[in-house]
């Protein structure tokens, strides 16, 4: 049986048994395929469609366009007669992908393997349920459509960056949890380059270098966190990460070997090591905000739509 693969992070990408599709004859096939996409197995409306594409041109105009770029699609999806329906649904009223196992999609594979709860509904994770999120995670090869700007693909690229940046985060929590320091910094800078002013994800690097020994790394990543700050907010880093900063300046131990050293520093490494627990207990938090803005934001979408 063929297998489709669609991928909407980054550029559109479809493959047919592991073999490239043609590029879309325009870019409104490509924006109208992804909508479709982005509905799975939900059937759409010609006129929801019509509204959405076309709204600014008279029915009729409107829906012939509809069928046009329709047939543009099928003829890349299911170019030949025996293939029709295969993998596209269309009749005369509605419009979507037909109801098959044989379609893999990028963006419904990622908000699936995102929706990892820890023990009892926590959101501490084990290492088997880190490792799934590492797998979603690394769907994430771009932005949502990239070179696509209407209103509601950049809705659905920030509503999907933001979930990204909250899978991150919510490594970051477990790799400090667990003592896996140098995956903490390697996941806290990846979230670093795509949102650079937040505070507490610098901190959580911060105290990984530290707690690997690697002091001038820790205090490369404190001024990044300042320039950063300055420049993006014109503001001046917070007194837990000024403390964190002189803790590190001051030659505090790691935080693996601070509470052996017995020369009277290990309450620094005590210090350090609750910040650390702080942030990772601040992370989960502003996961869990911004989950529930991503809620509210589908909640607002949903009662708007035609």
């Amino acid at each position: 049986m063929e297998h489709l693969e669609i991928r909407l992070f980054g550029r559109l990408e479809i493959r047919r048994d592991n073999v490239l599709l043609p590029a879309f004859a325009t870019r409104k096939s490509e924006r109208l395929f992804a909508f479709l996409v982005l509905n799975g197995t939900r059937p759409v409306s010609r006129e929801i469609l019509c509204g959405q594409f076309w709204g600014d041109q008279g029915e009729s105009e409107a829906k012939k366009a509809l069928r046009t770029e329709l047939w543009r699609v099928r003829a890349v999806l299911e170019p030949h007669e025996g293939d029709r329906g295969a993998f596209l649904r269309v009749d005369g009223h509605v419009a979507g992908l037909a109801d098959t196992p044989r379609t893999w999609v990028d963006t419904a594979e990622f908000e699936a393997g995102v929706r990892v709860q820890g023990a009892n509904g926590q959101t501490a994770l084990d290492d088997a349920q880190a490792a799934r999120l590492e797998t979603a995670a690394a769907l994430y090869r771009g932005d949502f459509l990239e070179g696509h700007y209407d209103e509601w693909s950049l809705f659905q690229r920030e509503r999907l960056r933001l979930v990204h940046l909250a899978a991150l985060e919510r490594l970051v929590a477990h790799y400090r949890a667990t003592g896996q320091w140098l995956e903490a910094i390697v996941r806290g800078r990846q979230l670093l380059r795509d949102d650079p002013i937040r505070e507490h994800i610098h901190r959580a690097v911060m105290a990984a270098c530290l707690a690997m020994g690697d002091r001038p790394s820790a205090v490369r990543q404190y001024q990044s966190c300042v320039r950063t700050l300055r420049e993006e907010l014109d503001l001046e880093p917070m007194d837990e990460t000024r403390r964190l900063h002189e803790t590190i300046r001051d030659g505090a131990p790691t935080l693996a070997n601070g509470a052996a050293s017995g020369n009277g520093s290990a309450g620094r490494g005590d210090m350090v090591r609750i910040v650390a627990e702080v942030d990772s207990l601040l992370g989960e938090l502003y996961a869990l905000a911004e989950r529930l803005q991503q809620t509210r934001a589908t909640f607002a979408a949903g009662c708007e739509a035609p």
